[in-house]
């Protein structure tokens, strides 16, 4: 298994996502219509490629949702968040943009220890744009809603993400 980790640098300013960017990724114009900017491969990463972790700024409260991760404790609880909503808090994981469908996401979200990382569900070719779910709620928000189904139809299995998914809102 592949890791890239970003380097965490004391940086103060707007350029800090940009700063942490790993070499074989860019941030560009994303493809998904109003989502602002993505991260997009410029090389091939093969399958569970795990990037992170997701940086930002550890606190009990947040501001905005748009770029938050609730990091577990091992009671299923919260035990805090982390929020990337200010660029100089934050890395360059922020800009990979929510999977409109499950033939889109190319990415899934994992807890490991307290940190919060993306792992490749599958190889991720050149060219292309790193999308992840980032679970019901959020898709709801932006008007997505997925059903076992919609993950069986691409996978003809059970899929680990929606395992994972459902473990962690306890559905």
């Amino acid at each position: 298994m592949i890791f890239l980790f970003v380097y965490q640098t004391n940086l103060t300013d707007d350029n800090r996502p940009l700063a942490t960017l790993p070499a074989g990724l860019s941030i560009r114009p994303s493809g998904i219509p109003e989502a602002g900017y993505g991260v997009f491969a410029e090389r091939s990463f093969p399958k569970g490629t795990r990037f992170g972790p997701y940086g930002g700024k550890i606190t009990e409260n947040i501001e905005n949702w748009s770029y938050a991760f609730n990091v577990y404790d091992a009671d299923d609880s919260v035990k805090y968040y982390v929020d990337a909503y200010y660029k100089n808090n934050s890395n360059w994981l922020r800009y990979v943009n929510c999977a409109r469908t499950v033939h889109e996401e190319n990415l899934y979200v994992l807890q490991f220890n307290d940190g919060v990382y993306y792992v490749a569900y599958e190889c991720i070719t050149k060219g292309t744009e790193l999308l992840v779910w980032y679970g019901p709620d959020y898709g709801e928000d932006l008007g997505l809603k997925r059903k076992p189904e919609d993950y069986q139809e691409r996978f003809h299995e059970q899929d680990i993400r929606y395992v994972i998914e459902n473990t962690i809102t306890g559905k």
